[in-house]
């Protein structure tokens, strides 16, 4: 790779990167704290999926015969862990923003009632809400997402069914127990209804 074009103008600079015969433009802003290389380099990330573009064209929309200085651009390295947290998948990227592995690591911390088995989180119950994270993790390079496993609570129609279950052990009342039963035949009915409800609104029906 070459570079035919390296111009300084309002504290813009303008790199023309040669492949073969046909030239790629891109425009980075000047810093007077960078050397060229590492201005060239940062040049060369922004301007490197148009290069790369242009190598499956037949036709260029620049090309030159002009010959230029020799540029070799960083190898690639890891920057980047781009994750899935709720697949559990994950790609690590390059500076170039292309993929340098998929051997993405993941681990629980922060708790004991969570774990990963077969590519899935499993959470235990808990006696109070507790927070977790999920950790991806390629060499030095993480990151995370924090999760809470929440107390189950549970529904008024557990509640109404155990609290026949309680009266029908220890009451002769059969009054009550019928009471108790057309209020969790009504729960049931609203819950049905509510259902049906959503299935119209969402068009499912």
């Amino acid at each position: 790779m070459q570079i035919v074009k390296y111009d300084v103008v309002d504290n813009i600079i303008t790199v023309g990167f040669k492949e073969d015969n046909f030239v790629v433009y891109t425009q980075i802003a000047y810093d007077e704290n960078k050397t060229k290389q590492e201005l060239l380099q940062l040049a060369y990330i922004q301007a490197k999926s148009s290069i790369d573009y242009e190598k499956t064209l037949d036709k260029h929309s620049f090309i030159s015969e002009e010959e230029g200085e020799k540029f070799i651009p960083d190898i690639p390295k890891p920057t980047k862990v781009d994750v899935n947290f709720n697949e559990l998948k994950g790609e690590v990227l390059d500076q170039y923003g292309d993929v340098y592995s998929t051997s993405v690591e993941f681990s629980i911390e922060r708790t004991d009632k969570a774990r990963i088995e077969d590519n899935t989180i499993i959470e235990d119950e808990v006696e109070e809400d507790e927070e977790y994270f999920i950790v991806a993790r390629y060499n030095d390079l993480e990151e995370k997402q924090k999760r809470v496993i929440y107390v189950s609570k549970p529904s008024e129609l557990d509640l109404l069914q155990q609290q026949i279950s309680d009266i029908s052990r220890n009451s002769a009342n059969k009054h009550e127990v019928d009471r108790v039963k057309d209020e969790l035949l009504e729960v049931q009915d609203f819950i049905v209804n509510q259902r049906y409800q959503n299935l119209l609104s969402e068009g499912g029906m």
